[in-house]
């Protein structure tokens, strides 16, 4: 009795503070952080744009806003017609965007698929998703680098 008393002394008849937990972005949170909030309708004039289909935990589907060879803007949804779509995994793109890696080993372990498009198309896309690691954009505006 005498220790409870003491506790609820020392805390002023409240519980101890609950330990904060450590948010750990997923890969959906840490995409929005490089290029915003995803949107239904673009606002950009783009140059090009291709389809990101995430698999996972804080996956989705999205397609990504180009300008000058560069992800400017995040959409919900992939796109509608033949327009490359790169599939990959949650944990992959998170290793991405938190600059823990690069695509090479996921390519080389067939960890990335690119369908759609032509092989120059293809190349061109990954090439684009590569930069998305280590750029950061901010409303749609032109990514630059960190």
């Amino acid at each position: 009795i005498r220790r409870l008393c003491r506790f609820a002394i020392k805390h002023s008849f409240h519980w101890p503070p609950v330990a904060r937990s450590v948010v750990v972005p997923d890969a959906r949170g840490l995409l929005e952080q490089r290029l915003g909030q995803a949107r239904w309708k673009s606002d950009v004039e783009s140059d090009q744009r291709f389809g990101l289909a995430t698999i996972g935990p804080g996956g989705g589907q999205w397609t990504l806003c180009c300008q000058s060879n560069r992800p400017v803007e995040l959409l919900v949804g992939l796109p509608a017609d033949d327009t490359p779509v790169v599939w990959v995994s949650s944990q992959v793109l998170e290793q991405l965007l938190a600059e823990e890696s690069d695509l090479t080993p996921a390519r080389l372990h067939n960890a990335v698929t690119v369908e759609g498009g032509n092989e120059q198309q293809r190349q061109h896309v990954l090439e684009m998703v590569s930069q998305l690691s280590g750029c950061v954009s901010v409303g749609g505006k032109p990514l630059q680098p960190r």
